[in-house]
């Protein structure tokens, strides 16, 4: 969380730098929204036990499944800037998931940021767990967990992360300029709100 903050605080930051005003988010509309608290509840959420041969596959089930309802919201709202970028980390995020049956977390990128004591603990993650230690048999291994980020933020962080991060900024930036959305017809003409201010 401290990380996405971060990106986050950066898009004010740049938003603010290009005469961008925070009352402009108040008219920003994103149809579906309620479906990203459920998705972040699913990522945060322990996985029920289930006894059946296929419980096994639960964890990983319901963190993909969190990143299906993500890429819902964002589909419907593809017309806002940023959504792009958010939308293909989605996809990059999900995809190795999905072969791996879980999200790896390169054990290198742990020593990094000097979080040794979690290694163990992923290696003995069970296939289908959200999160397990990377290896040789993981499919689409770069797309994991493999990017270290170090103090203040001691996090191990994947491509995808990156995309929907910087897209999540990017989308700030544009709200705070009133320009949230993707109409090329208006790309070149005046914001009809600064326009008002000047008489």
């Amino acid at each position: 969380m401290l990380l996405i903050g971060a990106f986050l605080a950066i898009g004010l930051l740049l938003g603010w730098g290009l005469n961008g005003r925070l009352r402009y988010l108040a008219d920003v509309r994103i149809r579906a929204w309620w479906l990203a608290p459920l998705a972040l509840a699913l990522q945060a959420a322990p996985a029920p036990s289930v006894e059946a041969e296929w419980g096994r596959f639960v964890p990983a089930g319901m963190l993909a499944l969190s990143f299906v309802l993500l890429m819902v919201v964002v589909a419907v709202n593809l017309r806002n800037r940023g959504f792009g970028l958010i939308l293909l980390g989605l996809v990059l995020n999900l995809a190795v998931i999905l072969v791996s049956q879980g999200m790896p977390v390169s054990a290198h990128a742990l020593r990094e940021i000097g979080h040794e004591e979690d290694i163990q603990e992923l290696a003995d993650a069970r296939l289908g767990d959200k999160h397990h230690l990377a290896t040789r048999d993981d499919l689409l291994r770069p797309l994991g967990d493999v990017i270290p980020v170090r103090d203040p933020f001691d996090a191990v962080m994947s491509p995808g992360d990156v995309f929907m991060y910087t897209g999540a900024a990017r989308f700030l930036v544009a709200a705070m300029r009133g320009r949230s959305r993707r109409d090329p017809e208006l790309d070149d003409s005046p914001d009809p709100r600064r326009t008002a201010t000047r008489y």
